[in-house]
């Protein structure tokens, strides 16, 4: 077992809800034999010796990087064969896992689990594939961090007001429990969205809920207060330009609100069999935000990850975002201070947990969008 990840804990959770029933028609292949996949800083899966459950979980998950992707594709060909045990750091779970019971749904369900980054925020998601047809049905959202109790049960709450608005192609939120702090959702299916931005990704967008009444030139200012007091982020020439900058920022009337997604990235968006997108993740969306929130996301949180210079001059030259910005009546001036909203409110936590490493990096693009 990888030392500095106790899976107690978790493991504790997931036998709350072991299946009450003796013998099941899959047990004679369902043996509850498991192993831990490492990860960066433990465990980062927990999936039966059996690929037959595992596989089509574990195959849905793409990385990104192609080392990375090159990585996991001998993993996953390693399972399918049957040969995951001998890998560096795998190892063998001392207990048998259980079948899961879900209450609703049913009580023969392979639990599949990806454990989150250690810290405030962590989470197990514990995918729950059907123990007969072996394909996966729903999603157990497991709180192991202190933060990560709120953030679960705000992303419940979202998913009951996108319900009552009538938004598709988001998870379906089957039930929450406040004692085990957990959430079981319905599983939105689909292979994972590629990096580039779509008209696909757009018209989603589009079809998000908007509020009566919008961001009031008052309230937009508000958010950007804070940038007063951040002084020993800036050289005085540095501070000077963005204060300058944020005064030339003026509205007449309100800017447009709209349910904002929050971490609207590739790993949390699906492409249907239609084409269409889909959205899971809504732990750090907002029901009243401003436009182009998701979009400067999109671009940041790669260029964070993939090492973009400056992704605000990509996004000025998208014909895709020029459009988003029409669509609420917005003129492409509205562009620079939109982002700069998003950086600064992002930095300063205003719009959900952020990263040290992706403050570092929001702090430079806000560094270059005032020294232009």
């Amino acid at each position: 077992m990888t030392e500095n990840f106790p899976l107690e804990p978790l493991l504790d959770k997931v036998f709350l809800f072991a299946s009450a029933r003796g013998e099941v028609a899959c047990a004679e292949k369902f043996d509850g034999c498991f192993f831990t996949v490492p990860g960066s800083s433990g465990p980062r899966w927990i999936v039966p010796r059996s690929p037959e459950w595992g596989y089509p979980v574990l195959s849905c998950w793409r990385p990104y990087r192609l080392f990375s992707r090159v990585k996991w594709f001998g993993v996953l060909t390693c399972y399918r064969r049957g040969l995951l045990a001998g890998l560096p750091g795998v190892q063998r779970l001392p207990q048998k896992m259980p079948l899961i019971s879900v209450p609703g749904i049913g009580d023969e369900f392979v639990p599949v689990i990806y454990v989150g980054t250690p810290g405030s925020q962590q989470k197990a998601i514990v995918t729950l594939v059907d123990g007969f047809s072996c394909l996966p049905r729903a999603v157990l959202k497991i709180a192991l961090g202190d933060g990560a109790v709120s953030s679960i049960f705000r992303e419940a709450q979202v998913l009951k007001y996108l319900a009552e608005k009538g938004v598709g192609a988001v998870p379906e939120l089957l039930w929450h429990d406040e004692k085990a702090e957990c959430t079981c959702q319905s599983l939105v299916v689909g292979r994972l969205s590629g990096r580039k931005l779509r008209a696909n990704h757009v018209d989603w967008l589009l079809r998000l809920p908007r509020t009566n009444k919008g961001i009031t030139p008052e309230e937009f200012r508000s958010d950007l207060a804070v940038t007063s007091t951040w002084t020993d982020e800036f050289s005085p020439a540095e501070f000077l330009r963005l204060q300058r900058l944020i005064d030339t920022f003026q509205f007449d009337t309100p800017i447009p609100a709209v349910l904002v997604h929050g971490d609207f990235a590739p790993w949390n968006l699906k492409r249907q069999h239609n084409g269409e997108i889909a959205a899971f993740d809504w732990e750090d969306a907002r029901i009243k935000g401003l436009p182009l929130h998701d979009l400067s996301h999109f671009f940041l949180i790669q260029g964070c990850l993939f090492g973009i210079k400056y992704p605000y001059e990509a996004m000025r030259g998208n014909l895709l975002v020029r459009n988003y910005l029409s669509a609420f009546g917005l003129d492409l001036a509205l562009l620079k201070p939109l982002f700069l909203h998003y950086l600064v409110t992002r930095i300063s936590g205003q719009a959900g947990d952020c990263s040290d490493l992706y403050r570092s990096y929001l702090m430079r693009q806000l560094k270059l969008l005032v020294a232009q």
